[in-house]
């Protein structure tokens, strides 16, 4: 780090330490609905407990705080969407197409490794699309990114 951008890198770093802190503590927050929910006995709308939250802050909460509430959920959200999506884009991008797919001979082109990361990730938000609307469970979805991730670390982890 350079001398001169020693301040502006530590107000960058402090605001950005701040809002993850807080995205946590909404995600914390939006799961304490939950647990509300449960001690109060409401039962979820139409029985699908993906629809529990939701009942409970249109119930409890008044107009403003919806749209707060809304913003929120959006925002604890971009980040981890964010990372996620940048990760098989990398790969992709770096790994299975710079170095396995270009031409041995000359340098990938960085043009066109930008637009396979580019794809990578418009495909990647297609499948994740095709997921969420396939009308699974929360809970059915949680069992497969834990198979999936088991999958992808157990031989990393076996290897050591």
């Amino acid at each position: 780090m350079r001398e001169d951008l020693t301040k502006k890198t530590i107000v960058t770093a402090t605001i950005g330490y701040g809002a993850t802190v807080i995205g946590i503590g909404i995600g914390i927050g939006i799961g304490m609905l939950g647990v509300m929910a449960l001690y109060l006995g409401i039962n979820p709308a139409e029985g699908d407990l993906n629809n529990l939250i939701p009942q409970m802050a249109s119930t409890f909460l008044g107009p403003l705080l919806r749209g707060v509430f809304f913003i929120m959920i959006l925002g604890s959200r971009s980040s981890p969407a964010d990372s996620d999506l940048s990760v098989p884009s990398s790969i992709i991008m770096a790994d299975v197409y710079g170095k396995n797919l270009s031409s041995k001979t000359t340098k990938p082109s960085p043009t066109r490794m930008l637009l396979v990361g580019r794809i990578t990730m418009i495909l990647a938000t297609a499948s994740g699309l095709y997921f969420a609307s396939g009308g699974l469970n929360i809970l059915d979805l949680l069992v497969f990114v834990g198979a999936l991730w088991g999958a992808l670390v157990f031989p990393v982890i076996a290897s050591f």
